[in-house]
């Protein structure tokens, strides 16, 4: 039984590749149609099997992964392929495929290649489980055969093997525990040295525990370390199918596209690696259709014919850096401004005052799209609110960089893993909050009464610069208490493309945590990303600064 990976079908196995190749060498002709469903569809599967069946009508179709004709398909594949034979006309199989897809609500979108060996390269992995099985059916002696094959593959091929993610999730989590357990002593440490000992054996002990938390501190980083180093995996394995997403794309805007690839091998978590696949493609698409312009457009502005897309791929810290840049036309931002007031998102008075990269933000609401006509790849006001999602759920952020008849640039920033984030633990009234050390830019202490107020708003200047400043207790709905302190602790942190400062009572120190994501039932509360356990048992919630100013914004 083919086994089901977060929604998608194992690959093709050795036999099915060898069989789609002795199909080729004797000159058939075979085309794969790749769908993409719709994660949030319901009945995929019979919907899958409606459709396979309508186009057998018409269409020599020999394989389908999945088999759709099995009685229990799992709901959960999100990916179908299906194989045809024949000389087909691949625009005459386009349209069948969409005129029956339109019946069936479960297809985000389908791709069709015309099947080259080049499609079917055996990977190593597969080479020597051949080798293997062969030698293990085989009963007439040939096991020494099944050796000897072996040994002419190199043994790098064979120097590895599988581990299931969640038995990698389980030693994250322990992990994790080993952190939580790492602060409860450091705490208790504390406590004893704000103690004042006069026993020199207790002191004496005390130094040990210091000395002994320390080789644990140690320990315990290189244990995070080779965890994390298990889990990365690299970036190639979602790039390798947007050259494909790029021609079918292309040819059906009737556009030439390069596609040029940098950076395969960087190394990202499995998880981030799931969660950008959908940013990635959408992001591509979206190059193609709003921003590669057609051949005689390209000529008339002096452009070479083939527009070029650029994808670029580099570690950097804790960091991973992904740059999509298209040579295109540029987003226009007047008519971004023209479906703003049309959709009565702003006011004219209110997008008079924005910048250009404060305009150009609005790109990323549901719903929001700048194309003329609706079809299967723009237009429906889906794919870029999904890039903001997903990379707000990673904890990472999207810039964009535009220029007119120049080309577009968006730029994912990303943590290099998920699982363990270091955090700065604040106090705001009676209640502990953790912020992410990497969203802060600097901290610092105010005085009371160099906090001004401006139109209602709260401003001071720091370090010459005028930086708006916001309660956390009164973001986060507190009444924030009078008190007769004559001076406050602020946190600059970075919005968008300025600083804002968020005033908070006490800073606690920075703490190394694992985020817990909320419950179900609790749901997704704006600025609030998860909970941790401190050493001390109390439960602490992990804030998004970002969130929480734009909550603010929203009130206001």
């Amino acid at each position: 039984m083919r086994k089901i990976f977060k929604g998608r079908v194992e690959k093709m196995n050795y036999e099915e590749k060898k069989f789609l190749m002795e199909l080729l060498d004797e000159g058939k002709k075979i085309y794969k149609i790749e769908f993409l469903l719709k994660p949030e569809a319901e009945f995929k599967s019979p919907s899958m099997a409606k459709i396979y069946k309508a186009l057998k009508k018409k269409y020599n179709i020999f394989l389908t992964i999945p088999d759709v004709e099995q009685e229990h398909v799992s709901e959960e594949v999100n990916e179908y392929l299906f194989f045809i034979e024949g000389d087909i006309e691949i625009n005459a199989l386009r349209q069948d495929v969409e005129d029956i897809c339109k019946t069936e609500d479960v297809v985000e979108i389908f791709f069709i290649q015309k099947l080259i060996k080049e499609d079917l390269e055996v990977t190593e992995t597969e080479e020597v489980d051949k080798i293997v099985n062969q030698s293990e059916s085989d009963q007439t002696g040939t096991f020494e055969d099944g050796i000897k094959n072996l040994k002419e593959i190199d043994i790098k091929r064979i120097d590895s093997v599988r581990i299931d993610i969640n038995k990698l999730n389980n030693l994250t989590n322990l992990a994790g525990e080993l952190i939580t357990c790492k602060s409860q002593l450091n705490q208790i440490l504390n406590a004893f040295k704000e103690t004042n000992i006069k026993d020199k054996t207790l002191s004496n002990l005390i130094s040990n525990l210091e000395k002994g938390i320390l080789r644990l501190e140690r320990i315990s980083f290189d244990i995070q370390e080779g965890i994390t180093s298990l889990r990365l995996l690299p970036i190639k394995n979602v790039l390798r199918k947007l050259p494909r997403i790029v021609r079918e794309v292309a040819q059906k805007e009737g556009k030439e596209v390069e596609l040029i690839i940098k950076g395969e091998e960087t190394e990202i978590d499995k998880i981030i690696l799931e969660k950008i696949t959908d940013p990635l493609v959408h992001l591509v698409r979206n190059c193609v259709n709003h921003g590669i312009e057609k051949p005689e457009e390209r000529i008339a502005k002096g452009k070479r014919p083939q527009g070029r897309i650029l994808i670029e791929a580099y570690a950097e810290g804790e960091n991973i850096y992904v740059n999509v840049e298209d040579d295109g036309k540029g987003i226009d931002i007047d008519k971004v401004k023209e479906k703003a007031l049309l959709k009565g998102i702003v006011t004219k008075d209110e997008i008079e005052r924005m910048s250009d990269d404060e305009i150009i933000e609005f790109i990323f609401l549901p719903g929001f799209s700048t194309a003329d006509k609706i079809n299967d790849v723009a237009g429906r006001g889906v794919g870029m609110d999904v890039v903001k999602k997903n990379l707000s759920e990673l904890k990472g952020e999207i810039k964009v960089k535009t220029e007119k008849d120049k080309g577009t640039s968006f730029l994912m920033i990303i943590p290099l893993t998920v699982a363990i984030i270091k955090t700065l633990l604040v106090l705001a009234g009676d209640k502990l909050y953790l912020l992410p050390l990497e969203k802060v830019v600097e901290t610092v202490k105010i005085r009371k009464d160099s906090i001004k107020s401006i139109t209602g708003k709260k401003v001071c200047s720091i370090k010459g610069e005028i930086v708006p400043f916001f309660s956390l207790q009164e973001i986060l709905g507190y009444q924030k208490s009078e008190d007769d302190r004559s001076y406050y602790f602020g946190i600059i942190v970075k919005y968008r493309e300025s600083k804002v400062g968020i005033i908070v009572d006490r800073l606690m120190g920075e703490y190394d945590v694992v985020v817990k994501p909320l419950d179900q039932f609790v749901g997704n509360v704006k600025g609030v990303v998860g909970s941790t356990i401190l050493g001390d048992g109390k439960v602490v919630l992990l804030l998004e600064p970002e969130q929480l100013i734009e909550r603010v914004i929203q009130m206001v």
